[in-house]
């Protein structure tokens, strides 16, 4: 998962006119950072939960992407 992605950030660019917002994340078995995953899942779920009470949440759209090593 990710723990860079400032749920912030997400809400100012749809806010300010984005049409979308598109976050390509590593999936939760391949992070490194054990605790950068729990803060990036409840991140997750607060931003989710807050787009959708906005009306947003079609808006946002979350992927993982493996990489190959």
């Amino acid at each position: 998962m990710f723990q860079s992605l400032d749920p912030v950030h997400v809400l100012n660019a749809l806010q300010n006119g984005f049409d979308g917002v598109m976050a390509a994340v590593c999936p939760p078995e391949d992070c490194k950072l054990e605790e950068g995953k729990e803060t990036a899942e409840r991140n997750v779920a607060v931003l989710k939960n807050v787009l959708k009470n906005m009306g947003l949440l079609q808006r946002f759209e979350l992927f993982y992407v493996h990489r190959d090593v």
